[in-house]
């Protein structure tokens, strides 16, 4: 199969997927562009800066490239940059756990209205009185199947999983990767709830120990790289999975290049 076009070295995208896939990944890329484009700014300006000073000063360098100079000489840009990459690795995982988690939301929704019967394993989940109040069956599914949406959002990874399970939705991971996701969901849930300090919900679920409550969860470039590699992964065999079983509709994976200085709002 045809892979998209792509600039930031994701491995095996491929040309369709269905739309919860595709929304991911369009979401994943446009973050990448997002932290490209800081990185190069900071690095770019500083490179600016310094081939402007040094043709001042008659010492111009024809050969010096911007993250050449960035390695050896990194100005005041990029060294700010650097001084806040915990702020910055906190930002983007975030976004990139949060896109996670509602891709999964998405496809189950997904294989729910495709297979609604899958439900009757359930006890029903509303009253005769309030599913007499819809007018069509339709509508009574659409309901049942978002009331049982919203309660799998709030679960954690492993019963998601294991509720996924149980329905032949299966979430393509080894025990080593559920683990490392479980990780990822905590590290999230400090970002979002505790100004990333680990407390003792992240000491119990990742299984470390508590003299570690009150630190930093410190992130780098890797922990975010690491990351970002592992849950594309998962969604791409996840989905090919699900559109196979489910007869999911695939549709096209578009990711559009965006240039900085020519993008209208």
């Amino acid at each position: 199969m045809a892979e998209a076009k792509n600039e930031y070295n994701f491995p095996d995208l491929p040309a369709e997927s269905s739309q919860c896939a595709a929304d991911f990944l369009t979401s994943l890329y446009s973050d990448a562009q997002f932290l490209d484009f800081l990185t190069n700014s900071a690095v770019v300006g500083d490179w600016a800066a310094h081939t402007l000073e040094g043709a001042l000063e008659g010492v111009y360098n024809k050969a010096l490239k911007p993250y050449d100079l960035a390695k050896a000489n990194p100005g005041a840009r990029t060294r700010f940059l650097r001084q806040r990459r915990q702020i910055l690795f906190e930002m983007f995982l975030g976004r990139l756990v949060d896109n996670f988690q509602v891709y999964l939301v998405d496809l189950i929704r997904a294989v729910l209205r495709r297979e609604p019967r899958m439900l009757q394993l359930q006890q029903p989940s509303i009253s005769l009185e309030e599913a007499l109040r819809y007018r069509t069956t339709d509508e009574l599914i659409h309901r049942v199947i978002e009331r049982k949406i919203a309660d799998l959002s709030y679960q954690g990874f492993e019963r998601l999983q294991e509720w996924c399970a149980s329905r032949g939705i299966v979430l393509v991971t080894s025990e080593a990767e559920k683990g490392e996701v479980i990780e990822l969901i905590g590290t999230r849930n400090l970002i979002a709830h505790n100004r990333c300090l680990i407390d003792e919900q992240y000491c119990t679920r990742v299984g470390i120990g508590v003299e570690k409550i009150g630190q930093p969860r410190m992130l780098e470039s890797s922990d975010f790289l690491k990351a970002q590699a592992l849950l594309l992964r998962i969604v791409l065999a996840t989905d090919v999975a699900a559109v196979l079983k489910f007869r999911l509709i695939k549709v096209p994976v578009l990711l559009a290049a965006v240039d900085p200085l020519t993008e209208h709002a």
